[in-house]
């Protein structure tokens, strides 16, 4: 037995320690992340918000939710990674 499961189309990958989840978070992140995502995460654990590459294809709006929406982590730290300057 592996020790992962694929779903979704190729586009889930899930184990134990470890869960990637294909989210389109366009129209209303807020409440796609906490449908989706709150469920399997503990906010009272530290988290790593990573963004890589993602927020530059959304409105500044939008990218501002998602941000925010991680603030009801206790210990919560971003890395957003942007293509800049590329001419």
């Amino acid at each position: 037995m592996k020790p992962y499961t694929i779903s979704k189309g190729g586009t889930q990958l899930s184990s134990e320690i470890y869960t990637l989840l294909p989210l389109d978070l366009k129209f209303n992140p807020a409440k796609t992340l906490s449908e989706e995502v709150l469920p399997l995460l503990d906010p009272s654990l530290p988290t790593l918000f990573l963004a890589e590459c993602v927020l530059c294809y959304l409105s500044p709006g939008v990218g501002e939710e998602i941000i925010d929406w991680f603030g009801q982590f206790e210990d919560c730290a971003g890395v957003i990674y942007e293509m800049c300057g590329l001419e």
